[in-house]
């Protein structure tokens, strides 16, 4: 932002009891010279939560523009009001990111490479190992839901890193050319509350809670379902 190549910056944070709220770590200077305006968001949580033994009160969002730019602090605020009433989207992050003053070749390779982690927006990336039978019934079902009984056949993880055969390979689930990998996005709550972790070195297992069924993944699915491999 000193050499002008970017115009706006966007900093967020949970605050805790006793945070001072000070600008950010040379950011001061120029928003008390007038060269960087700045605007700040913050909510304040009815009830504070305990984070690593502190005290959480709220989310705050912070942001600097060069002062000629700052038409883009209200343009982002818009956006992130937007972004309450719907699920983030490839859409949404390609305005944030012109936004923020990046050029369409960075924010082309920018969601090159998200899209090779993960299997959406706001959502966790499951993989899951399964038989060539239970793939035709995804595919079947448009590869927008599961088909009965997913979960009593299906092998579910998390990687830490691509290719994801290495999780199923260290658990030693892989047993013939005919099981086949598939890629979904599900929401976070489903995920925290539905899913039990088995840690292993190149990701961790998943299995669901005894109340837990293909019904409620199904309705905590929120992408199309991948065919990996």
């Amino acid at each position: 932002m000193r050499e002008r190549r970017k115009p706006l910056s966007v900093f967020s944070k949970v605050v805790f009891e006793g945070d001072s709220g000070e600008c950010e770590q040379g950011f001061s200077e120029f928003v008390q010279a007038g060269t960087f305006v700045t605007h700040e968001m913050f909510d304040l949580w009815d009830e504070p939560a305990i984070i690593h033994g502190k005290v959480a009160v709220g989310y705050r969002i912070r942001l600097y523009a060069l002062k000629d730019e700052a038409w883009r602090i209200p343009a982002y605020l818009l956006l992130r009001k937007v972004s309450e009433k719907c699920r983030w989207n490839e859409a949404l992050e390609r305005q944030e990111g012109a936004l923020l003053g990046y050029t369409e070749t960075q924010v082309d390779e920018w969601l090159d490479r998200h899209y090779k982690k993960n299997a959406g927006w706001a959502c966790f990336t499951v993989y899951a190992l399964v038989e060539e039978h239970v793939l035709e019934g995804i595919i079947e079902l448009g590869r927008r839901a599961f088909p009965k009984n997913f979960l009593q056949s299906a092998h579910l993880a998390i990687v830490n890193q691509v290719p994801a055969r290495s999780v199923f390979e260290e658990a030693e689930l892989l047993q013939n050319e005919s099981q086949k990998i598939i890629r979904f996005g599900v929401t976070k709550d489903f995920f925290l509350d539905s899913l039990e972790r088995l840690p292993l070195e190149r990701g961790s297992l998943l299995s669901p809670l005894s109340q837990v069924g293909t019904r409620e993944l199904n309705e905590a699915l929120v992408t199309l379902i991948e065919i990996r491999e």
